[in-house]
């Protein structure tokens, strides 16, 4: 029976909004799943900036050779941090450490920029939970550059769990390291 002119009859058309409304909440959960992700990102960062900021605030008294700011953007922040330790402490084991680490640090810094900036797109893959495609617009001497990268759910998961482990290599050399330094 045709049902107000759709051509298909009523027993078509339960099927297929059932099917639409099962594609809407996967497309949901799938949206979820990554925006939990990206917060747990996000968060792990935001962790190593209060760090690095309550690190230099406690050691810029001690500074004597050469000193720096606290810098207002996260990445010259980190990098400051790095070449003060450089610059004065040079010969300890720790300090070298540490500046390492802030050094590898900054160019996560770079991935978080992505994704804090990037405008995604969430869709289905046969091989994932998801699909991510990041699309990315910069400025560089004037010209606009696009950038696109793909990311699914197992890349994503090593990815924070990566950035995780480093954070906590991160945050204990950086207590250490101040602790050192503030009983000096």
């Amino acid at each position: 029976m045709d049902r107000e002119g759709s051509g298909l009859s009523v027993e078509q058309e339960q099927p297929a909004q059932s099917k639409n409304a099962l594609a809407q909440a996967q497309q949901s959960l799938r949206i979820s799943s990554v925006n939990n992700w990206r917060g747990q990102c996000l968060d792990n960062f935001a962790r190593i900036e209060h760090a690095i900021i309550r690190c230099t605030e406690a050691i810029l008294p001690h500074v004597k050779a050469h000193p720096f700011v606290l810098e207002e953007a996260a990445r010259n922040r980190t990098r400051r941090l790095g070449e003060g330790l450089e610059g004065n402490w040079p010969k300890v084991q720790a300090a070298t450490q540490l500046s390492s680490l802030l050094d590898h640090w900054s160019i996560r810094e770079l991935e978080r920029n992505d994704l804090v900036h990037g405008r995604f797109s969430i869709r289905a893959s046969p091989d994932a939970d998801w699909l991510l495609v990041n699309e990315l617009l910069s400025v560089k001497k004037g010209v606009t550059i696009t950038s696109r990268s793909t990311l699914d759910s197992h890349q994503a998961k090593a990815f924070l769990s990566a950035i995780r482990g480093e954070r906590k290599r991160l945050e204990i050399a950086i207590d250490s390291f101040c602790q050192t330094v503030t009983k000096t």
